[in-house]
């Protein structure tokens, strides 16, 4: 009975040679595309936050901490002031594209997935055949995922607008500009422009200008990032801007250097919060409030370092 029982069973026969390493070579190229659409979502970047820069010029370095240098007070002021304004060149920063291109990613492998495994028996003769499918498929899903949506074609003329107003913005001098007005009424004597010439232009010393001009020291006073970042409506924006001032003596003795970043998630207890608008509104006039907004911003940390009583002078 036990041996009829056995006969009666269905028996299937064991799949060729061939066809097992065809099958072991098909699972681990489509294994090996699975653990790399993990790995990009692993490292897809965090959804845009308070802050997150979205358009930026200049390239300024990291935050350092204050020096403020014990010292005989300054009395009498210059401010270096170059011969020629630089262009700022600036450009759009890319939101969030490594968690555009983990979903197109993903999306495609199973695509490709699904397809091999409605028609399974096809794959395994077909090995070669199916694995290109899910290549492709993921290919295509990486590929479309980097493709401008139309959201960000239509913002394309709001961009060019508020690129072209930064270009022509002169940054640095609405800064030395606010700054020697207030020091100006701080200490009731005016602060000299030093001109500072090109540095490739031999014998260009700017110390000698002010020892001309019998100052006691003079300040450097740069903007090194100017843009915008996202509110806490990450689908608005408000100006940023990081500035450095540094002050040395007539001996090259550094006595300040502070640097100070403001906008959208870098608030400064002694300013008011940014204000932050959409996109189009920041743009519309050829980008009229984005270059208002950027000024008072400017404006605001030039004021600010003019009034820190820490400065050396008197």
């Amino acid at each position: 009975m036990h041996v009829a029982r056995l006969a009666r069973q269905p028996f299937a026969p064991p799949m060729p040679r061939r066809g097992r390493s065809r099958f072991r070579l098909a699972r681990t190229l489509m294994a090996v595309l699975l653990v790399l659409s993990l790995s990009s979502c692993a490292s897809e970047t965090k959804p845009p936050a308070e802050g997150d820069v979205a358009f930026r010029a200049g390239a300024g370095p990291s935050l350092p901490p204050t020096v403020v240098e014990p010292g005989t007070p300054l009395r009498r002021l210059g401010i270096l002031t170059p011969a020629v304004e630089p262009r700022w060149d600036s450009a759009w920063v890319q939101k969030n594209p490594g968690g555009a291109s983990a979903q197109g990613t993903q999306s495609g492998l199973m695509t490709g997935l699904s397809i091999i495994n409605t028609v399974a028996p096809l794959a395994l003769t077909f090995w070669p055949a199916a694995v290109g499918v899910a290549a492709g498929l993921t290919i295509m899903g990486l590929v479309g995922a980097n493709q401008e949506t139309p959201e960000m074609r239509r913002a394309a003329p709001d961009r060019e607008a508020i690129a072209e107003a930064t270009t022509k913005l002169q940054p640095d001098r609405i800064l030395r500009d606010a700054f020697s007005e207030r020091v100006a009424r701080r200490t009731s004597r005016p602060v000299v422009p030093v001109l500072v010439q090109d540095a490739n232009i031999s014998g260009s010393d700017p110390l000698a200008e002010a020892r001309q001009e019998r100052l006691d020291g003079v300040v450097d006073l740069q903007i090194e990032f100017v843009g915008l970042a996202a509110g806490e409506d990450t689908t608005q924006f408000g100006v940023f801007a990081q500035a450095r001032m540094r002050i040395v003596d007539l001996d090259g003795h550094l006595r300040y250097d502070r640097t100070v970043a403001y906008g959208p998630g870098q608030p400064v207890p002694e300013l008011p919060r940014s204000t932050v608008q959409t996109l189009e509104f920041l743009a519309y006039d050829r980008a009229l409030v984005y270059r208002q907004s950027a000024r008072d911003t400017i404006r605001w940390i030039g004021l600010l370092f003019a009034e820190d009583p820490a400065l050396p002078i008197k």
